[in-house]
């Protein structure tokens, strides 16, 4: 039997605990409950505003919650699948044992976020927003997150892999155990904060570049001197 080494059974992500049995509820017939708990979500509740928001043990199905602010709730065990959350703000946020699946997160805002083994699985990430989070087992498989912002993010254990990383920026991150196997590394912003990352040998030039960008070194085969 293959034994499972400390450092990649710390990164071992765990799923969410969605509850067997759930109440089928529209979104917006909850939006005065401050506690939505074992629910099967479908609506629209777009550019509503809450705030101390609990959503529990809970799967949301094709919700739309473009443009919402989500103001300190706290996301455990819950399922997204094929939801619009375009531009959604998840501000001073936890979300913990999340999964992401087939969603749209264009220009998501998650500052100064708590996340703990969520997961994205091929969503647009594009423009999003994690600054200054603190994430723990953070899984990113097949997703687009061109130009998104993790400055001054702490990240342990994240897994990014077969995604679009392009303009990604990394500034002044502090990382531990990061993989960004098979993931498109062109144009990273601030790849020298990603001490001790693994890539693939496909990887490396691309990967090269961006950390040469990020030290301003110049390519000139003249000799003026």
């Amino acid at each position: 039997m293959r034994k499972v080494s400390a450092r990649n059974k710390a990164a071992l992500l765990l799923p969410p605990r969605v509850a067997s049995e759930l109440l089928p509820a529209d979104v917006t017939s909850v939006m005065g409950d401050l506690v939505w708990s074992q629910l099967l979500l479908t609506g629209d509740g777009a550019g509503r505003t809450l705030e101390d928001l609990a959503i529990l043990e809970s799967h949301c199905q094709e919700v739309s919650f473009t443009g919402m602010r989500l103001e300190r709730a706290r996301v455990r065990d819950v399922v997204f699948d094929h939801c619009d959350l375009s531009a959604v703000r998840f501000n001073d946020a936890g979300l913990t044992r999340v999964a992401f699946r087939n969603c749209r997160l264009s220009g998501a805002q998650f500052p100064d976020a708590q996340l703990r083994d969520v997961q994205f699985i091929g969503c647009k990430l594009d423009d999003a927003n994690f600054r200054m989070v603190d994430a723990e087992r953070l899984r990113i498989t097949d997703c687009l997150l061109r130009d998104a912002d993790f400055h001054g993010s702490r990240l342990t254990g994240l897994r990014c892999y077969d995604s679009e990383l392009t303009g990604v920026e990394f500034g002044q991150s502090s990382v531990r155990d990061v993989r960004l196997n098979g993931s498109v590394v062109d144009g990273i912003k601030g790849a020298d904060a990603l001490k001790g990352v693994v890539i693939d040998s496909a990887q490396v030039i691309p990967f090269a570049l961006s950390i040469m960008a990020t030290m301003k070194v110049d390519v000139d085969d003249t000799r003026p001197d």
